[in-house]
């Protein structure tokens, strides 16, 4: 019997814990407010700043302590409204669709935080643009891209086979940005395909890090589940003995 209620009980858990990868829409002023309001920016404004003369330094990826972001491609350190103009990486709405001002959007706002240029090589026949994550379990990715025309994919990839998410979002003319931003179960990678021959500025790289979030409720009310499975068991086997 105690089998049973063991086998039934992590059935429960697996449901319940189970959850595909859907869009965080940035357009939903809940959804975004809630979006940054949980993740961790990726702060990259300490790397060097690309020089146009030797068209160098090039990176292979941004990252913290916790997670680091890999990219298929190189990207250019460029910093708005600096070193790079407001026109080529999105103005306002902060981001598409919305009216938030002073930092709603990694192009606006102090102080001017830098933005990733050069990733696709400025050529739409190179393969997708790839983020590769790793380092604690991320469940919720997200990252602003600024255009001044073009058609972009982003496809998140899920751990579970089989669980991707696909976003798609049109810039009709500058100055834009939108936020492409994903959660539930890890998420792996990313890949962004665009047609923009120019090449999009890239950044804002945000996550949650489940490895160090605090327990949710519904944890919290699984946990109970699993405590109230372990008293019957007991009570079970205390019975048969007695």
């Amino acid at each position: 019997m105690y089998r049973r209620v063991i086998l039934l009980s992590g059935l429960f858990c697996y449901a319940a814990a189970a959850s595909p990868l859907t869009q965080i829409d940035p357009t939903t002023m809940g959804q975004l407010g809630a979006y940054l309001g949980s993740t961790t920016y990726v702060d990259f404004s300490t790397l060097t700043e690309f020089n146009f003369s030797t068209f160098l330094p090039l990176y292979p990826g941004v990252g913290d302590a916790h997670v680091t972001v890999a990219f298929s491609n190189t990207g250019a350190k460029q910093t708005v409204p600096t070193t790079w103009g407001t026109e080529w990486a999105g103005g306002p709405p902060y981001p598409e669709g919305t009216t938030c001002t002073g930092g709603c959007s990694q192009f606006s706002g102090p102080p001017p935080l830098p933005i990733m240029w050069g990733l696709l090589d400025g050529n739409a026949t190179t393969p997708p643009l790839t983020f590769t994550l790793s380092g604690d379990p991320v469940t919720t990715f997200g990252f602003e891209v600024g255009s001044s025309i073009g058609d972009f994919t982003a496809i998140f990839h899920g751990a579970t086979p089989g669980d991707n998410l696909t976003i798609t979002h049109t810039f009709s003319g500058y100055p834009q940005s939108f936020i492409f931003a994903a959660t539930g179960d890890q998420i792996l990678s990313v890949s962004l395909t665009t047609n923009d021959t120019f090449g999009p500025a890239i950044g804002a790289f945000r996550y949650f890090d489940a490895a160090a979030a605090v327990p949710e409720p519904t944890t919290l009310a699984l946990l109970g589940a699993g405590m109230l499975a372990l008293g019957a068991i007991r009570r079970l086997r205390a019975g048969k003995a007695a």
